[in-house]
């Protein structure tokens, strides 16, 4: 996961930011090597952050992939 990220995380900062997705219910962590998984609510609430982006905010994003 933490190839896919612009930004270096440490192990445990992105174990914190996954507990509090799954705490809200926006992934679902599977057990033992299931993987992750977003939610219908995850998604949504992805879309809804997407929607708030300015356009200057997506070309940020978009040269960090």
């Amino acid at each position: 996961m933490q190839e896919m990220l612009p930004y270096f995380l440490s192990d445990s900062q992105l174990r914190r930011r996954l507990a509090t997705l799954n705490k809200v219910k926006c992934i679902k962590v599977g057990k033992r090597k299931q993987g992750t998984e977003i939610t219908e609510l995850g998604i949504e609430v992805l879309s809804q952050f997407e929607n708030l982006m300015t356009a200057n905010e997506k070309k940020a994003v978009t040269l960090l992939e």
